[in-house]
């Protein structure tokens, strides 16, 4: 019996440094990238800027290009920060915000709705769900989502990146193994811009043709559009949507992508307004009244330069200036994050690019 009982324990010890071994293994191995740094910052650091946010703008790539905290703090004084990553669908949208909610106190969260047309049950473009993921600490957050929102066929790089990563020994540097967020990156406040005015081709919109029509948004859409209301509203904060600059009319594509934006967004305003939710569309009156130009303002068709975002953060920073209550900071006391707003400026007058 004590043999039996031995040989349990030791199996046992065995399994515990197995697995221990490959945790530390996976930490080690795993890139220290762009996204696994604003991760660690967003989610779990104690820096001064990520504890005095309170308002928390996100949404996928459209967002991660196109929101601009540093206007709306040089225009209104209110510490708002990116939260966006591309290839951000909406169901990793709320589970990131559960993980949010845990470590930051905000007053209000803006959230893109672009990816309420996505139809797959599961973004097809798996590794850009994985690389966010992956770098979010063990929780039962991070559990039920890989359990919840990840296809079968996945999960196993999940459970076990080192899979993946066991290849990488000879890549690590000395940042892989500290994985410590570079403070001189704070000053871009979690935005992700482009300079130029547009990538490959001219740039232009069609005209809106909203006729008012309301069309389903996809179930999973909807189920987690809910979700994230319930979940913001449950931790005492506002909601605010907009739907951001973009190419309405030419949709990702039709197996994977609503096939007409339009009427789901107005499915999304119906649901909005069960909920006293404010819904800012940026539709042909209001890019004409803030002067937004698509062949000067975007990058490409769905994305937003930094001259268009800075035009979408005026207007959307005194909305939310002549809507919501938040901290005074004066004009005429220096704060952390007017040392931000000049190196912001001065990166961009450097980057600047004339209109040919």
């Amino acid at each position: 019996m004590k043999k039996k009982s031995r040989f349990i324990g030791g199996a046992l010890l065995f399994i515990a440094l197995a697995l221990l071994i490959t945790a530390i293994a996976s930490h080690v191995t795993r890139p220290w990238n762009s996204k696994a740094e604003k991760i660690e910052k967003t989610l779990y650091s104690d820096d001064t800027d990520m504890e005095q946010t309170e308002v928390a703008l996100i949404g996928g790539s459209h967002a991660n290009n196109g929101f601009n905290p540093s206007v709306i703090w040089r225009e209104n004084r209110i510490k708002a920060y990116n939260f966006s990553f591309s290839g951000e669908p909406l169901y990793l949208t709320h589970y990131y915000l559960e993980e949010l909610f845990q470590r930051r106190k905000l007053k209000l969260v803006v959230l893109d709705l672009y990816y309420i047309g996505l139809k797959n049950e599961y973004f097809s473009r798996d590794s850009y769900v994985f690389e966010l993921v992956d770098n979010m600490h063990w929780s039962k957050n991070k559990w039920d989502f890989i359990r919840n929102r990840v296809a079968p066929k996945n999960r196993d790089r999940y459970y076990f990146p080192l899979n993946i990563y066991h290849t990488r020994w000879e890549q690590l540097t000395l940042r892989d193994l500290l994985r410590e967020p570079d403070p001189g990156n704070d000053f871009w406040l979690g935005s992700d811009y482009h300079f130029e005015r547009f990538f490959d081709e001219p740039i232009s919109f069609e005209p809106w043709e909203d006729t008012g029509s309301i069309q389903l948004m996809p179930a999973l859409s909807e189920e987690y559009l809910r979700k994230i209301i319930e979940l913001v509203q449950a931790n005492d904060c506002d909601l605010l949507f907009t739907a951001l600059p973009h190419r309405y009319n030419d949709a990702n594509a039709p197996d994977t992508w609503v096939e007409n934006e339009y009427p789901v967004y107005n499915h999304a305003r119906q649901i909005a307004a069960e909920y006293g939710i404010p819904v800012i569309t940026f539709d042909d009156d209001l890019l004409r009244e803030i002067g937004f130009v698509p062949e000067e303002d975007m990058y490409n068709k769905g994305h937003m330069n930094i001259y268009g975002s800075e035009k979408v953060a005026r207007y959307l920073g005194a909305y939310m200036e002549e809507h919501y209550e938040f901290t005074h900071f004066p004009k005429d006391q220096r704060d952390l994050w007017d040392e931000y707003l000049e190196k912001y400026e001065r990166v961009c007058q450097e980057n600047f690019q004339e209109i040919e």
